[in-house]
C-alpha cells in the first residue's frame, strides 16, 4: 500500500487517513482539523459545542470515571494545582472575614456558633479568630480554645495566656 506524507506535520499515513485540500497539498485528519478549528467558522462551532447539553454530559461522565479522577488528583498533585489552590485559599481567606471566623471552625467541628463580639474589650469591629491558650504554649485546636477577640486585643494579647485580668488591661492598652 502507497504511503502519504501529510506538508503540514511530516506524518507518514495511508490513503484512508489523508484528506484533499484545496491548495493541492495532501494533510492527515489532525492537521485538518487543527487548521479548521482556527478559522471563525470553527471557533464559533466548538464555542456551540462547548455550551451544549451533549458536551456537559460527555465532560460529567468523564470526570466520574477512573481515569478522570486520577487526571484531576494528578494535576492538582502537580506545582501549577498547588499554586492555584494556594492562591484561591488566600483570596477567600482575605477577601472574607466572615469565611476564616465562622465557616472555618464549622467545617472543623460541624454546627458552632461564636461570639458577636470581642471576649476582652467587648468591641464588634474587626473580629478575629483566636486560641484563647496559644498553641505554641501547648493549647491544643479543640473547640473550647477557640475565642472571637478584636484585632487589636488580638495583638495585644499575643501568644500569653488568657488570664481573668487581662481584660482590665486591655484599657491601659
Amino acid at each position: 500500500m502507497y504511503s502519504y506524507s501529510c506538508n503540514d506535520c511530516g506524518v507518514e499515513f495511508s490513503r484512508v487517513r489523508m484528506k484533499s485540500s484545496f491548495d493541492g497539498l495532501s494533510r492527515c485528519t489532525r492537521c485538518v482539523k487543527r487548521k479548521y478549528k482556527k478559522t471563525e467558522k470553527g471557533k464559533s462551532a466548538d464555542r456551540r459545542y462547548h455550551q451544549s447539553d451533549a458536551f456537559k454530559a460527555t465532560l460529567k461522565r468523564y470526570q466520574t470515571s477512573d481515569k478522570g479522577r486520577e487526571k484531576h488528583n494528578a494535576w492538582h498533585r502537580s506545582e501549577d494545582g498547588r499554586a492555584l489552590a494556594r492562591r484561591k485559599n488566600i483570596k477567600r481567606y482575605w477577601s472574607d472575614p466572615e469565611y476564616w471566623r465562622q465557616y472555618a471552625l464549622v467545617k472543623l467541628y460541624g454546627e458552632y456558633e461564636l461570639d458577636n463580639e470581642c471576649y476582652l474589650c467587648g468591641s464588634q469591629e474587626t473580629l478575629t479568630l483566636d486560641h484563647l491558650h496559644p498553641r505554641s504554649r501547648g493549647g491544643g485546636n479543640k473547640i473550647e480554645n477557640y475565642g472571637t477577640l478584636c484585632r487589636s486585643c488580638n495583638a495585644f494579647k499575643g501568644n500569653r495566656l488568657m488570664t481573668p485580668g487581662m481584660a482590665v488591661l486591655v484599657g491601659d492598652y
